[in-house]
């Protein structure tokens, strides 16, 4: 009985980790009820749009609502939430906003390409996600909202675990400023304090395609943007770290290949392995964002906020500028949204 117990158990996992992310459309004028639980369906993604829709059309209008619920027995959960955009390998952050979510306190939150929000799913059992349109004058490059329940160990088909947290390449290339008030919650820019973390990271990553469940490595052939930065007073590193005590910037001891590129860092992968540089902060580029596997009090910091950087950041006028600026996005995006 205990081995038929365990291969039943293990067909389940090998079951959950196949499954790929499930798309929801839009249906005209109704609402749909979508259930997240722990094994075949924890990776849904909506998609304000209808099924074989056309650009030409004779619908006017065109609205519909789905009621995400989650069966979940698991405590300390994390919820992902990430606005993907609508067509693949896009540079460019859409202006149609079709998708809003509200959680269950009322927050209404509007959906645009490059969102990675992660919060604890207790406080959040249920969403509405509503989304409006004229297909006649709206485009068509309305993002669609992925919910994500990470598994322990595991993560996602395409997300990394390592070191008790997930990593995941951004969907969006963006400046510092859009990435700082667009990464939020338990989620942050990756970062890493030593160059043999950095190395282990990458081997992590690349194991992958070797071990079961035999996923792609995360691609780093290209560069992406880190939660660390040039330290103003000996152009050294600084890693923004969640500790007990705060949000604390961290010297790294990393080896730089670029020195004199701007006050961001970017991590790429080539054959010789990783490459670690300084970078224009205003640049776009794709950033590596990480969050804790599993909800705890340290995680609640949210170290993206603008306004806690701003006060680590005092020296560095570079990044201080993007932090001001990610600040002032911020202030506008709840406005537009409370009206």
């Amino acid at each position: 009985m205990n081995f038929q117990r365990f291969f039943l158990s293990v067909g389940l996992l090998v079951s959950a980790l196949q499954i790929e992310a499930a798309n929801h459309y839009c249906v005209n004028q109704l609402m749909l009820k979508i259930s997240l639980d722990d094994f075949y369906h924890r990776d849904e993604i909506l998609i304000p749009q209808l099924p074989h829709e056309t650009e030409v059309s004779e619908v006017r209008h065109r609205r519909c609502r789905w009621i995400v619920s989650f069966n979940t027995g698991s405590k300390c959960t994390q919820l992902v939430l990430v606005g993907l955009p609508a067509r693949k390998n896009s540079s460019f952050s859409s202006t149609d906003s079709r998708l809003r979510f509200t959680s269950m306190s009322n927050a209404k939150t509007t959906v645009l390409p490059g969102i990675f929000h992660v919060v604890p799913l207790e406080s959040n059992k249920i969403f509405l996600v509503e989304a409006s349109w004229d297909p006649r004058t709206d485009g068509h490059n309305a993002a669609n909202l992925r919910f994500l329940l990470p598994l322990p160990s595991i993560c996602s088909r395409d997300m990394l675990s390592y070191r008790n947290s997930c990593f995941a390449v951004d969907s969006l290339q963006q400046s510092l400023t859009d990435a700082l008030s667009s990464i939020r919650g338990d989620a942050q820019l990756a970062s890493f304090t030593s160059w043999s973390e950095i190395e282990e990271f990458i081997a992590s990553n690349e194991a992958r395609a070797h071990k079961f469940p035999y996923r792609q490595p995360l691609i780093l052939d290209q560069p992406v943007r880190l939660g660390m930065f040039r330290n103003a007073s000996n152009d050294g590193l600084l890693s923004i770290a969640r500790t007990p005590s705060g949000c604390e910037l961290q010297p790294a001891s990393v080896k730089i290949a670029d020195a004199f590129g701007g006050d961001c860092v970017s991590l790429t992968v080539d054959s010789n392995g990783p490459v670690i540089a300084f970078v224009n902060c205003n640049i776009p580029m794709l950033s590596l964002v990480s969050f804790p596997e599993t909800h705890s009090g340290l995680s609640q910091l949210d170290c993206n906020l603008p306004g806690r950087l701003s006060d680590l950041f005092s020296a560095n006028e570079a990044v201080n500028q993007a932090i001001s600026d990610a600040l002032m996005k911020l202030q506008s995006d709840e406005e537009e949204q409370t009206r």
